[in-house]
């Protein structure tokens, strides 16, 4: 970097969590003007760049047609960055090989951390068995908890940087201004009545990856695809009890397709809307009840007192979900406990919520200020 220039930043990330913690951030950054950013989209993230109108690069736009540490070494050569900063995901990713070239290069990266799980397998070699092999140089973490967690796994306690979760910096005032108004527009927009029972059911990719039997290491003992049979089955005996109209929304996740719960969603009786590319906030704010398995939106939903369920029934492996860790919820781990909860979750005045979980306030603008602080570095 010359003394007229600005610094220069490298962002990467695969994961639609990844980015969306990343997105608030680097459009903070370019409104600043302090620095010069490249943003690549790869995967997932383009979707979410595209969504937050945040302007990127393709691979292809390097002649780059695949991941490689040789590769991400000619990219960090011709961007010449002074910090990278990247997302994380599980399974080899863009993040991992970016970190292995950048350190080759020695040039400083920054990981910020999106979500309170499998800290030590989003920074390991699935393939050799490599615990930690793309560990950048720093980590923003999203509190003292998660900071504890990960002390416990291995994780140095200087290379981790409490920041907060920029994703969280806009939820409190959507949830402010999406008022019962803009709850009944929005069903309207889904064809569900205000009067119906809107239940949502958030997926995530277990199928795609995590182990899907018993007989391989790590399988969680469920996958999206039996705890929405799971969760149908209650909901047709709930809708026959309660006389009233019940709708079911599947939000996919994004590497999720319609087709791969077509079989499961046929021929019921009740409601059953399938989408992957809803508003998935303004889905959880209209929503009765969220469920789940351990997904973000679960966090989200009960941050601002919405009723949650998380179902995890046949869970073989310590519960992911930060709520039942905390034990700030119970989550559903048995069949016959799903429709007595769901009963109770509709009878229940508010949902449970407890001060103990409390997030960072404006942790865009402490990763942004841990950001400069690195370049400084």
């Amino acid at each position: 970097m010359t003394m007229s220039s600005k610094p220069k930043i490298l962002v990467a990330c695969k994961d639609p969590g990844g980015a969306e913690a990343l997105s608030p951030v680097v459009l903070k950054l370019i409104s600043e003007g302090e620095v010069e950013i490249t943003s690549i989209g790869y995967k997932f993230s383009e979707d979410v760049f595209k969504k937050r109108k945040i302007p990127f690069k393709k691979l292809e736009d390097f002649n780059i047609t695949e991941i490689s540490p040789t590769t991400m070494e000619y990219l960090l050569d011709k961007e010449k960055p002074d910090l990278v900063v990247l997302g994380t995901s599980l399974g080899r990713s863009i993040e991992d090989d970016i970190v292995l070239a950048a350190r080759k290069m020695k040039i400083k990266t920054f990981a910020l951390l999106d979500f309170w799980n499998n800290y030590s397998q989003r920074f390991s070699c699935l393939e050799t068995n490599k615990r930690l092999a793309f560990l950048p140089d720093f980590i923003g973490v999203m509190d003292e908890f998660t900071k504890e967690e990960m002390i416990k796994e291995g994780f140095e306690p200087e290379r981790l940087l409490i920041t907060g979760q920029p994703y969280f910096d806009g939820l409190f005032e959507l949830a402010k201004t999406f008022d019962k108004e803009k709850v009944i527009q929005f069903r309207d927009e889904l064809n569900i009545s205000n009067s119906d029972i809107l239940i949502s059911f958030f997926s995530q990719p277990l199928t795609k990856t995590r182990p899907n039997s018993a007989d391989e290491p790590g399988y969680l003992g469920y996958t999206q695809l039996t705890i929405l049979n799971s969760l149908i089955k209650a909901l047709y005996i709930l809708k026959k009890d309660l006389g009233r109209p019940i709708t079911l929304f599947v939000k996919l996740h994004p590497k999720e397709t319609p087709d791969e719960i077509d079989d499961l969603i046929s021929g019921k009786t009740i409601g059953i809307a399938v989408d992957k590319n809803i508003d998935p906030r303004k889905l959880m704010l209209s929503s009765d009840i969220v469920c789940g398995m351990f997904t973000m939106i679960l966090v989200e939903a009960f941050l601002i007192r919405k009723k949650v369920l998380s179902i995890q029934i046949g869970l073989k492996k310590e519960d992911e979900l930060i709520l039942s860790r905390m034990k700030l919820i119970h989550p559903i781990y048995h069949e016959e406990e799903l429709l007595p909860s769901l009963r109770e979750c509709l009878l229940a005045d508010k949902s449970i919520y407890s001060t103990q979980f409390k997030i960072y306030p404006e942790s865009t603008k402490s990763v942004t200020e841990t950001i400069y602080n690195l370049l400084k570095l």
